[in-house]
């Protein structure tokens, strides 16, 4: 799988949109020896996402993985934030990162009356490197900020997840 494959994207997406549903915020790792897992994480607020992620950076140092591709359902606006505005755009976005740098590619979507949806063209990314929660999941600086307990616990968690996908 060619993470910076367009038409691949856009298989991955288009699945889960022409039956209505949502895209499940999933992260596809890339291992050393090329294998690749998917991993998704859902989360209901803020807490959730922010513990999910910080389960993803860690995973992702623990297995040494070489690259990823992060795919997430978005919302996209000139406001500050757009969940707080009408004036917005749903997307899906693909954030891939080959272990030197991250490239975002943003696929508006568009929504039919019964709720399934299908891409239209990528749009250009005006956004260099996108800042936020999601970007450069091989940082682990939250992590490294944890005490020795909080790491220890989440070790047991990503301990648990390294089992279920070796």
């Amino acid at each position: 799988m060619d993470f910076f494959d367009l038409e691949m994207q856009k298989k991955i997406a288009e699945k889960d949109l022409s039956k209505g549903d949502s895209i499940w915020p999933t992260c596809i790792v890339q291992l050393p020896n090329g294998q690749k897992q998917a991993l998704s994480f859902p989360f209901q607020n803020n807490e959730e996402k922010a513990y999910n992620l910080l389960k993803l950076r860690r995973y992702i140092q623990r297995v040494h993985a070489d690259s990823y591709m992060l795919v997430l359902e978005v919302w996209v606006s000139a406001e500050q934030i757009p969940t707080m505005t009408e004036n917005r755009q749903e997307e899906v976005l693909f954030a891939v990162h080959d272990g030197n740098e991250e490239t975002h590619y943003n696929w508006p979507i568009t929504r039919n009356d019964d709720g399934t949806g299908m891409l239209t063209e990528p749009r250009d990314n005006d956004m260099a490197n996108a800042q936020g929660s999601f970007a450069d999941l091989f940082d682990i600086t939250v992590f490294e900020q944890l005490n020795t307990t909080q790491k220890r616990k989440l070790d047991k968690v990503i301990d648990k997840m390294m089992k279920t996908y070796h």
